[in-house]
C-alpha cells in the first residue's frame, strides 16, 4: 500500500488526543467507612473493572477512527505496475483538449469545451505530485512543447479558448510523441478529451506505432444538433449596377429536428438587402433565395446570418464579389469597321468600346481589355498571334470573325496554339442555324419561351469548324446537318468562341437578327473574370490574384476592414499575376482587404471550416472499436458516469484506490463508540 498525499501521516499525532482525554477523565476514589460494607464493597470491585473496560474500548475505537481519517486524507491505494502509480513510472503525462468548434456544444450550464478544461483539472489532481505534464490543443502551440507542473497545466487548461484549427488524432499523437522523445522518457500517456466527431477519429483510422497509452474521454453534448450556413453562389458569375441580382445560400441541418419558418439575413456593405425565410427537415439541406439588386459599382461585402445557440461561429456567411462599372471591349478590325458591332457596343454606357485597325493596333494595351473581337482580319500576324494567346492564357475573352477571305493555314496555325476549333475552306451552300444551346448560360435567360417554328438566321456562305478531339469545347449554334456556326472553348483561363461567317449580311442574317444582339452582349459580360467569393481559414492558403502588378519595392499587405490587424504575405509573382501565400496569418473569419499601397486590389472573404459544423460523432461502439483493433492495446475508453470522473480517474492514475474504506471505517468506529456510550452506562 502507497499513499497519493504521504504529508498528512504527520496527522496520526493526533491519536495521542484521546488518550490525553481518556488519562484526565479518569476517576479518582475516596475511601468512604460503613458499619457493614461486606456486599457493597464485592459490588464496587465489580463495577469498578467494568467500568476500566468500557472505557479502554471506548479509547480504542477513538484511536481507530482517528487513525483511519487521518490515512484517508493521506489518500492510500494499491498501485499497479501499469498504472499511473508514481513520476518514475508515468514519464510524461499529455492532457489533449479538443478546442475545435465543436466543442461550442451545449454539456449542462456550459460547454463541452467547459467540462473538457473542468476534467483536465481532475486529471492532473489524481496524480502524485511532482509528476511532469504537457497540455495539447488544436493551436500547437509552443508554449504547450515544455513540461508543466500540476499548477501550471490547472492554468493553461482554464486558459484554452475554441480555435479554428481542426487536427485529427494521429496528429495529435505525432505531437506528443516528438515532446516525449525530447525528454527521453520511457513511457507517456495521452489522456484525450473530445467529443469525437467522426473528422478528428475516424474508427477505421489507423493510428501511428507511437509507443504512448492513450485514455479516450469521451465527453458528450446534451443537444448535439446544429444548423448552419454551409455555402452560397450566385445564379449569374457577373453581376451588373442596377441589374437584379440572385444568391442562393445553402443551409444544413445536422441536428434531430426539423426547423420551420428560420428567417435568413443578407447583409450588404453592411446593411439588410434581402430577408427569406426556410423550412429544413432533419439531417436535410436547404436552397434559400435571395434576390437583390446592386445600387453601386466596386468590390461589395456581403453576408449570410442566421440564429443558432449554441454551436455560433458557422451562423454568418460571409463572401464578397467585385460589380464592374464598365466592361472594356476592343474590336481589331481589318478592312473596315463593323456597323452591327459598333451600334451594339457604342451605344451602351456599360460597355467602354473601342475599334482599333490591325495595322495601328497597340499591343501592349491588349491586356487592358476583357473582350476582343478579330473582325474580318486576312491573316493574324505572328506579333497579334503571340499577345492574344498570352491574353487568353490570362483569362480574356476571344471572338473571332472570319473575314471574306481568310489565310485558313495562318489562322489555324494560330488557333491550334490555342487548343481551338479550326476553318475549313469556305462552303457556299445555303442553310440555316436550326439549334440553340439553351442549356449553357451564354443563352440562359435569354428566352422566356421557345416557339415550335422558331426563325433562326438563314446562312448562304460559311467556314466549316472542325473541333478538336479534347474536352470542354461546346456548340453555342448549330446549322441544319450539325454543322458548327457557333462554338466556344476553354484555353488556359480564357476562352475562345468562333464564329462560321463574316457579320455581313451578304453571308448570313445573323447580325439582323434577334439573338446577335443577347449573344455578343453575354459574350462581352461573362468575359469579367469573378474572383473568387470566399476562401476557408485553413484551406485556402495560397490565394491567385490576377493582374495584380507591384512595381519597385512595394509590397502587397492584407488588412482586416477595422484596420486593427495587417501583415505582408508572402508573395510570388508569375507573369501578370501574383500569388499570395496566408501561411494560416488569418485566424477568425471576416472580409479582408488587399492593398497595394493606397489602393485597394481586392476584396477578400474568409469563412471557418464547416467540418465542424457536422454533429457526426462517433458512438461508444465506434470507440471499442478503435481501442479493440488497436494490435498493442494501448488504448483504453475512460468511462465517466455522472459524479464517477473523480474515481475512474484515481483507479487510473493511482491504482486501486482505499480511501473510501477508512472513511467508511471511520464512521464505523464512530458508530460503535456512540453505541457503546448508550448501551454500557
Amino acid at each position: 500500500m502507497e499513499f497519493l498525499n504521504p504529508g498528512f501521516l504527520f496527522g496520526l499525532s493526533a491519536l495521542a488526543v484521546p488518550v490525553i482525554i481518556h488519562l484526565i477523565q479518569i476517576r479518582r476514589y475516596r475511601k468512604i467507612y460503613f458499619s457493614d460494607i461486606r456486599y457493597l464493597k464485592d459490588l464496587q470491585q465489580e463495577s469498578r473493572r467494568r467500568s476500566r473496560l468500557r472505557d479502554l474500548l471506548i479509547l480504542l475505537l477513538r484511536m481507530l477512527a482517528v487513525a483511519c481519517l487521518v490515512l484517508a486524507f493521506a489518500r492510500p491505494y494499491l498501485p499497479a505496475d501499469h498504472l499511473l502509480a508514481g513520476s518514475e513510472k508515468a514519464g510524461v503525462v499529455g492532457i489533449y483538449i479538443d478546442n475545435s468548434f465543436s466543442m461550442e456544444g451545449a454539456f449542462g450550464d456550459g460547454s463541452l469545451l467547459d467540462e473538457a478544461t473542468n476534467k483536465a483539472s481532475g486529471i492532473v489532481a489524481s496524480m502524485v505530485p511532482g509528476g511532469r505534464y504537457q497540455i495539447l490543443t488544436n493551436d500547437f502551440k509552443g508554449m504547450h512543447q515544455r513540461m508543466m507542473d500540476r499548477d501550471e497545466v490547472i492554468r493553461e487548461a482554464d486558459a484554452v479558448l475554441p480555435s479554428p484549427v481542426r487536427r485529427t488524432l494521429p496528429e495529435v499523437l505525432v505531437r506528443m510523441t516528438d515532446q516525449a522523445d525530447l525528454m527521453n522518457t520511457g513511457s507517456a500517456w495521452l489522456f484525450v478529451l473530445s467529443d469525437f466527431q467522426k473528422a478528428f477519429a475516424d474508427a477505421g483510422a489507423i493510428l501511428p506505432d507511437t509507443g504512448i497509452r492513450v485514455v479516450l474521454v469521451p465527453i458528450r453534448s446534451d443537444h448535439p444538433g446544429n444548423l448552419h450556413v454551409d455555402s452560397c453562389w450566385f445564379e449569374s458569375p457577373v453581376q451588373q449596377v442596377g441589374q437584379a441580382a440572385v444568391i442562393h445560400a445553402w443551409i444544413s441541418n445536422s441536428s434531430e429536428e426539423a426547423y420551420e419558418k428560420i428567417p435568413v439575413r443578407l447583409m450588404l456593405n453592411g446593411r439588410q438587402r434581402a430577408v427569406a425565410s426556410f423550412d429544413v427537415g432533419r439531417g436535410e439541406t436547404a436552397d434559400v433565395v435571395l434576390p437583390f439588386t446592386c445600387t453601386e459599382p466596386g468590390f461589395q461585402s456581403g453576408e449570410l446570418v442566421i440564429t443558432d445557440y449554441p454551436v455560433v461561429f458557422d451562423d454568418r456567411f460571409f463572401f464578397s464579389f467585385h460589380v464592374s462599372e464598365t466592361i472594356r471591349v476592343l474590336c481589331v478590325n481589318g478592312r473596315e469597321e463593323n456597323i452591327y458591332l459598333n451600334s451594339l457596343f457604342s451605344g451602351d454606357s456599360l460597355f467602354l468600346y473601342h475599334n482599333a485597325p490591325e495595322g495601328r493596333l497597340d499591343y501592349s494595351s491588349i491586356p487592358r481589355y476583357s473582350f476582343v473581337v478579330l473582325n474580318g482580319l486576312t491573316t493574324i500576324s505572328s506579333g497579334l498571334s503571340q499577345e492574344l494567346v498570352r491574353f487568353v492564357e490570362n483569362g480574356g475573352s476571344l471572338a473571332v470573325v472570319p473575314p471574306f477571305m481568310m489565310d485558313i493555314a495562318g489562322y489555324n496555325s494560330f488557333l491550334t496554339r490555342m487548343g481551338c476549333g479550326i476553318y475549313d475552306h469556305k462552303d457556299s451552300t445555303a442553310t440555316r442555324v436550326d439549334r440553340i444551346n439553351l442549356q449553357h448560360p451564354l443563352f440562359s435567360g435569354v428566352f422566356e419561351e421557345i416557339p415550335e417554328n422558331i426563325d433562326l438566321p438563314a446562312v448562304s456562305a460559311w467556314y466549316p469548324l472542325r473541333s478538336p478531339i479534347r474536352s470542354g469545347s461546346v456548340t453555342l449554334l448549330e446549322m441544319t446537318g450539325g454543322t458548327p456556326f457557333l462554338t466556344l472553348s476553354p484555353s488556359g483561363k480564357g476562352k475562345v468562341y468562333l464564329f462560321a461567317v463574316p457579320f455581313d449580311i451578304s453571308h448570313s442574317m445573323f447580325p439582323r437578327h434577334a439573338i446577335f444582339v443577347p449573344a455578343l452582349y453575354k459574350m462581352a459580360i461573362s468575359s469579367q473574370i469573378p474572383g473568387k467569393l470566399y476562401y476557408t481559414i485553413g484551406k485556402d492558403d495560397i490565394i491567385e490574384i490576377p493582374g495584380a502588378v507591384t512595381t519597385g519595392e512595394e509590397l502587397l499587405v492584407v488588412r482586416d476592414q477595422s484596420g486593427m490587424m495587417e501583415f505582408i504575405p508572402d508573395q510570388r509573382k508569375t507573369g501578370r499575376d501574383m500569388t499570395l501565400l496566408m501561411h494560416d496569418n488569418i485566424r477568425e473569419a471576416g472580409h479582408y482587404v488587399l492593398f497595394n499601397g493606397s489602393d485597394t486590389v481586392q476584396l477578400l472573404s474568409f469563412n471557418y471550416d464547416r467540418l465542424e459544423s457536422v454533429m457526426d460523432f462517433m458512438t461508444d461502439e465506434d470507440l471499442e472499436g478503435m481501442a479493440s483493433d488497436d494490435p498493442s492495446g494501448r488504448i483504453s475508453i475512460l468511462e465517466t458516469p455522472e459524479g464517477r470522473f473523480d474515481q475512474g480517474m484515481e483507479e487510473i492514475g493511482t491504482g486501486a484506490g482505499l480511501w473510501i474504506w477508512f472513511i467508511i471505517s471511520a464512521l464505523v468506529f464512530f458508530f460503535a463508540e456512540i453505541a457503546m456510550l448508550r448501551l454500557l452506562k
